[in-house]
């Protein structure tokens, strides 16, 4: 089980949310954190989650949801014993 998931919310921000999440694996890979990205709104992405050295949960919202709905939903699939909240 991860020390801390990490809940990121992305509206058409997959660049950032890339290099949020390169920051992440060079700062703090491994099994201590897992990361539950929310894709708010559709977009096109191409990220490679299974290259990261940590898990990621992946949720597409059918309809946009605002700040807390995303970050509760987020919670509610985090393991970790912590949770963080980062904008990209």
């Amino acid at each position: 089980m991860p020390e801390v998931s990490i809940s990121i919310v992305s509206h058409l921000q997959i660049q950032l949310v890339r290099v949020l999440l390169d920051d992440l694996e060079q700062s703090c890979g491994g099994d201590s954190i897992e990361v539950v990205l929310t894709i708010n709104v559709p977009e096109p992405h191409e990220l490679e989650l299974e290259d990261y050295g940590f898990p990621i949960k992946l949720v597409h919202n059918i309809t946009p949801k605002g700040f807390g709905e995303n970050h509760n939903a987020a919670f509610q699939v985090a393991t970790g014993d912590y949770f963080c909240v980062l904008n990209p």
